[in-house]
């Protein structure tokens, strides 16, 4: 094992694994579009603005990553990290939890399309909920919700550690944006049009571990 440690680190072929296998976003994302937006969720979209629906679609498949292209960036987890797992430039977002450490929500996120921004000149930003239906004026008070760009952080995910805060993000990037704890619980979708349905989380399926006890019919045998 040590022979092998000093040859060849299991960080360095992982890491060198993924940069021959996995392909770039911008080739990978036509068949994430298809699995993040199922074919039954593009009616409603279709129905409120088609040509725009169109245009966020077609954008987020070829990753387009120019500052006029709309912004489509999902939320897939948010986290509460402890003060002691983040860097000194962070420790201002903590607050203090009742009977625990002080701790920040972050926003798990991934830029599908455009380029995300904050401060000074900022755009408007809206997070749409699970259940946003763009042809809906109803479900655009209920499960949509408007901020101004300029009230987000961003951070790059290197590893396990947070780099930033950075003023813009280009589409094809894993980011941690903090400002987002009172509009998001689970997962939503960040854009900057109306007219952009919803993504959804995806689910991989997974067998089902068994475990199974096993003992000696003999003791002695054991």
């Amino acid at each position: 094992t040590a022979i092998f440690r000093r040859w060849l680190p299991l960080s360095d072929a992982v890491l060198q694994m993924v940069v021959d296998i996995v392909p770039p976003p911008h080739l990978a994302q036509p068949q994430r579009v298809a699995a993040l937006w199922p074919p039954r969720d593009e009616s409603s979209a279709a129905a409120c603005d088609a040509g725009e629906a169109r245009l966020v679609r077609d954008a987020t498949a070829s990753c387009d990553r120019r500052p006029g292209a709309p912004l489509v960036a999902f939320i897939s987890k948010m986290l509460r990290v402890s003060k002691a797992e983040l860097p000194p430039s962070c420790h201002r977002l903590c607050v203090n939890d009742e009977g625990g450490e002080p701790s920040a929500v972050i926003a798990f996120a991934r830029v599908f399309s455009g380029v995300l921004a904050t401060g000074e000149g900022a755009t408007q930003l809206h997070v749409l909920g699970p259940r946003y239906d763009p042809s809906d004026p109803d479900s655009r008070k209920a499960h949509a919700h408007t901020l101004d760009g300029s009230q987000l952080e961003l951070f790059l995910m290197m590893g396990n550690g947070l780099h930033g805060p950075v003023r813009r993000v280009q589409a094809g990037q894993v980011i941690a944006i903090s400002g987002l704890a009172n509009y998001v619980n689970k997962f939503a979708t960040l854009t900057t049009t109306l007219a952009c349905t919803p993504m959804q989380a995806v689910t991989l399926p997974q067998r089902p571990m068994i475990r199974v006890a096993v003992e000696a019919t003999h003791a002695v045998e054991s």
